[in-house]
């Protein structure tokens, strides 16, 4: 699969399933996890997802996902 496509599906599962793991994504896709993780990276920069611990975050969610963790000083 291109890139291109590979991201377009990355987005469209972010989104409808709200948050989702790197291995959800490498099991659903058929990828390497390191391949979907610099993928995240690549979305996460670009600002069409949140990219959190473990995985990602559509962004609207990202204040609601159980994988976000807050840095209190």
């Amino acid at each position: 699969m291109i890139k291109e496509k590979r991201l377009e599906l990355i987005k469209k599962i972010v989104n409808d399933k709200k948050n989702v793991s790197v291995k959800y994504l490498s099991d659903s896709l058929g990828h390497a996890e390191s391949t979907i993780r610099s993928d995240l990276n690549d979305l996460n920069r670009a600002g069409d997802i949140k990219r959190i611990h473990g995985g990602a975050a559509k962004i609207d969610d990202v204040a609601d996902s159980k994988f976000v963790f807050l840095k209190i000083d």
